[in-house]
């Protein structure tokens, strides 16, 4: 059971970090779409991912990376199962007001470039 909660653990942290990198794209596409459109240069993107086997292979590494990461930290910290379930709790909910606050910015980034070429 505890290596059970300790999983559940490590990818509620990994979903949280993968959701942080995702806006962080977003959000990023959306600046440089902005400058594109005042005709200014925006530069190279850092990474190209520009198909389904490279966006899979991105995605399985981050899942990889961050829950097996945060699954040996956490075997190494050997906290109770009740911690766990606490620590899952607190990342989930985080991930939430977090997730929810920048893509609430995001989509005002976005609304002001709509309204900029209408």
């Amino acid at each position: 059971m505890k290596d059970m909660l300790t999983l559940l653990v490590s990818l509620c942290f990994s979903e949280f970090i993968h959701n942080m990198i995702e806006i962080w794209g977003m959000r990023q596409k959306v600046s440089w779409l902005a400058l594109s459109l005042k005709g200014k240069n925006h530069g190279k993107w850092p990474v190209n991912i520009d198909t389904k086997v490279k966006t899979l292979v991105l995605h399985v590494l981050v899942l990889l990376i961050t829950g097996g990461g945060g699954f040996v930290l956490l075997k190494f910290l050997n906290p109770t199962d009740e911690s766990l379930i606490t620590l899952g709790i607190i990342v989930l909910i985080l991930n939430y007001i977090v997730t929810t606050y920048k893509v609430d910015k995001f989509h005002s980034e976005i609304g002001k470039i709509i309204k900029s070429v209408k």
